[in-house]
């Protein structure tokens, strides 16, 4: 992602910058409560539809079937949403660590140098194996399916 730049700006509107920088800092946090909100939604949803899918997998094929895209489906939005979360927040701190510079004291930009330091692994690339191992259960169950509709009806 390209750096932001913010022209330089005069010390009687600092004041000013600073409370944008509260304002941009208030709202990076809201976005991370929405995103868990989001994550929340999902992994409810996507629990229910793998459970009811392998529950009727045995009484019909069909249903199940359509469960288990149905779920695929809504685990692909879940994985976009991720990143769409990862997007908007890489842009709202873009913007911080532009104003900090301007600021006393880089509070952001320090928080990255050591995460940087510490080499943690991105939060986003955590969560977004989470719709992949359901994506691998709807899979799995889609596959038991077929193997009962391909296995000869005389079989035990």
């Amino acid at each position: 992602m390209k750096s932001t730049t913010i022209p330089d700006v005069p010390k009687e509107k600092l004041g000013l910058l600073a409370t944008q920088y509260d304002i941009l800092a208030r709202t990076t946090s809201d976005v991370t409560g929405w995103r868990q909100s989001a994550n929340n939604f999902y992994l409810a949803s996507t629990t229910a539809l793998a459970g009811i899918a392998a529950y009727l997998k045995d009484i019909s094929w069909p249903i199940s079937a359509s469960f288990c895209v149905l779920g695929i489906t809504i685990c692909v939005l879940w994985s976009e949403n991720i990143r769409s979360y990862k997007r908007l927040n890489e842009a709202k701190f873009d913007v911080l660590l532009s104003i900090e510079k301007q600021l006393a004291y880089p509070m952001f930009a320090k928080e990255r140098e050591k995460d940087d330091k510490l080499q943690r692994k991105e939060l986003t690339k955590i969560e977004s194996v989470v719709p992949v191992i359901f994506i691998f259960a709807y899979v799995i169950v889609l596959v038991i399916i077929l193997l009962q509709l391909l296995k000869p009806t005389g079989a035990a």
